[in-house]
């Protein structure tokens, strides 16, 4: 997804909405803007509850848990996604 129309000057947020049905999940981003290459790792915030305004660059995640870094990709179960989906 290209996200560069998105974007503004000044502060900017990645927020992502997953759900997962049943078995192993997680999410892997990196988003490329010219030079810059933006990764999910541990420093990024979850929670299993939406708050309000949580998308907006303002927003306090201070009460949200930090991300759990289970290993590099291609760690099982998601193998090699350098390619994108099979």
């Amino acid at each position: 997804m290209d996200i560069r129309p998105l974007l503004r000057t000044g502060r900017n947020v990645i927020a992502v909405r997953a759900e997962n049905t049943g078995g192993p999940a997680g999410l892997l981003v990196e988003a490329r803007i010219g030079c810059l290459t933006v990764t999910s790792d541990k420093t990024w915030r979850t929670s299993d509850k939406e708050d309000p305004d949580w998308q907006q660059p303002g927003f306090d995640d201070a009460r949200w848990a930090a991300a759990e870094e289970i290993g590099p990709v291609p760690i099982s179960p998601w193998g090699d996604v350098s390619n994108g989906p099979p």
